[in-house]
């Protein structure tokens, strides 16, 4: 029983352990992904205002920032697959 009660502590020690490396993986996927998104997010706003005003350079611009945190972000969901 004692031995038991042993096998059981030590496993609730691992999986605390275990929960704590997850939720730190979690922290910082959410960084990783969400800054690239929010850049996306931003500079589609940026591209709208810039196509209002007809503004082509500004668009065009924003569009090669908009591709390279796309870009960033296929990375990060890469990364994932390792």
């Amino acid at each position: 029983m004692l031995e038991r009660t042993r096998q059981l502590q030590v496993s609730h020690e691992e999986l605390k352990e275990r929960h704590v490396q997850l939720r730190s993986l979690h922290q910082s996927l959410h960084h990783e992904i969400q800054t690239p998104l929010s850049t996306i997010g931003g500079y589609i706003d940026v591209i709208q205002d810039a196509l209002i005003q007809g503004d082509t350079d500004v668009a065009l611009g924003s569009l090669e920032v908009v591709r390279k945190a796309t870009s960033s972000l296929s990375r990060q969901i890469k990364k994932l697959d390792k």
